[in-house]
């Protein structure tokens, strides 16, 4: 059962994360924020225009963030064409990019639930450390609370210790582990949670 979960899972741990945040996050739809000499952007996603830069991206960085070795076509187009999540089947997406000088940088998609799913999150190795790991975060906090969810959730490879350190930073907090391999994090929008379990936790303690 960890092995079927830990397939269906597998691009939900995608995390090519930044180490830290220093830039301040503005919580409009469209951010534009100044830093240093960067203008950096989170912009809607549009498929003519990013898709074959998210695929480079994930394809670069797929033994960073996958146990298996091939990268995963199908899935990717599913994901990414198709906008549908891999987690909550016949749920669409809502796909983020964040782009530094005009040029794409990482994407994050998000699935709508009583907890919004991260579902991917990925930063191009070259842009880390300029906080757009957080930003994105942001972007997907922003998207949840308009929904009136009621937290995040999201996977993360067991061993992707600087993704677990900034997803710690922005509040989550480690819910469960899905066999060796992955955890299962949440962060609870309500302050102290009366009842801190979110909806795949809760699916996967009755299993």
């Amino acid at each position: 059962m960890a092995h079927s979960i830990t397939q269906k899972l597998l691009f939900a741990s995608l995390s090519i994360l930044s180490f830290a945040a220093k830039a301040e996050i503005s919580t409009i739809p469209f951010i534009t924020i100044e830093k240093d000499t960067h203008q950096i952007e989170v912009l809607d996603y549009d498929i003519a225009r990013d898709y074959e830069a998210i695929k480079q991206i994930l394809k670069d960085n797929w033994s960073v963030v996958s146990t298996d070795p091939f990268f995963n076509e199908k899935e990717f187009e599913h994901l990414f064409l198709d906008c549908q999540s891999g987690n909550r089947p016949g749920m669409k997406t809502t796909v983020k990019v964040i782009r530094v000088n005009g040029q794409i940088a990482g994407a994050m998609s998000f699935v709508p639930g009583n907890y919004g799913m991260v579902e991917i999150l990925a930063v191009d190795a070259k842009f880390r450390n300029m906080g757009l790991g957080y930003q994105l975060l942001a972007a997907a906090q922003e998207l949840a609370q308009k929904l009136k969810a009621n937290g995040l959730e999201l996977y993360v490879l067991a061993h992707n210790t600087p993704a677990i350190n900034l997803y710690k930073k922005f509040g989550f907090i480690q819910e469960a582990n899905i066999g060796n391999n992955i955890c299962l994090m949440a962060k609870s929008f309500t302050q102290p949670p009366t009842q801190f379990v979110c909806g795949t936790c809760e699916r996967l303690r009755a299993a």
